[in-house]
């Protein structure tokens, strides 16, 4: 088996490399500024000292470049952080808005003067129809609750409508500005019996009212009792215009209703007599 010669040459090169590089160091170290090594370092220096800042800014810009993309995405993440706050916090302030504002609607339905001689029930309205052709709502009680046909309905600022049908869990509505909606009623100031129908609009019209009974804008118009179905003194409305008629015994009259019909939220049903 023949024997692995010693590479002499490789070591004499890195001998003679030891002892250059030595040397020169020596050279370097004895010499004075003005010397050649220390010429050629300084003329190597000025060719790399570019180079390096070159590099350095490099590194510098990727590194900043970097830490910018960083900050780009905790300051995206913080903006999607912060937004879904704001909004949870609007969301609460309008849940809050709406609390306050039915509580108060609630506080003014119980303190409505029909409650202290009639028993009532509270409902909600969970769907509406107003329109020239008809004006019904839905409220959320029915037959399991003890609602009737013919029963009164009312809220705190006047006389709504009667129930003209009703489910197990629900029942109708018909409101009195409805065109086949017609409500006995009375003046306030002198008692005069007359009746309001409703139009398909705002307003009701106020019929039978004999031309020698004074009636004037802004008289409130109360129910009269008569009919079986609304309870009396329920405020309907005021009159908003009135005018004798040269010809016929009745005047000519309208009453703005009391309720206003397009805002309607929650109602109470009169069930009948404490």
């Amino acid at each position: 088996m023949l024997e692995k010669r010693p590479n002499w040459s490789n070591r004499i090169a890195l001998s003679l490399l030891i002892l250059i590089s030595v040397a020169v160091v020596i050279v370097h170290f004895r010499e004075n500024e003005n010397g050649f090594l220390h010429r050629v370092q300084k003329s190597a220096m000025g060719l790399l000292t570019p180079i390096q800042s070159g590099t350095l800014s490099s590194v510098r810009f990727t590194t900043n470049l970097w830490e910018s993309i960083t900050q780009f995405g905790r300051l995206k993440s913080d903006n999607q952080r912060l937004t879904k706050e704001v909004a949870a916090l609007r969301r609460q302030s309008v849940v809050s808005k709406e609390l306050e504002l039915e509580n108060e609607r609630l506080l003014k339905l119980l303190g409505a003067p029909a409650r202290r001689d009639y028993q009532t029930l509270y409902s909600n309205v969970i769907g509406k129809s107003v329109n020239s052709w008809q004006a019904t709502i839905i409220l959320d009680k029915g037959m399991n609750d003890g609602v009737k046909k013919h029963m009164a309905v009312a809220m705190a600022d006047g006389l709504v409508g009667q129930v003209i049908s009703v489910s197990k869990t629900s029942c109708l509505v018909q409101l009195i500005t409805d065109q086949k909606c017609a409500v006995g009623v009375r003046l306030q100031s002198n008692r005069a019996i007359a009746v309001v129908e409703g139009q398909g609009g705002k307003e009701l019209d106020l019929t039978l009212l004999p031309r020698e009974i004074p009636a004037t804008k802004g008289e409130l118009v109360l129910t009269a009792g008569i009919g079986g179905v609304y309870p009396p003194d329920i405020v309907v409305g005021t009159i908003s215009y009135v005018v004798a008629k040269p010809q016929g015994i009745y005047q000519e009259a309208r009453v703005s209703p009391a309720v206003d019909f397009w805002t309607l939220e929650e109602v109470f049903i009169i069930t009948g007599l404490k």
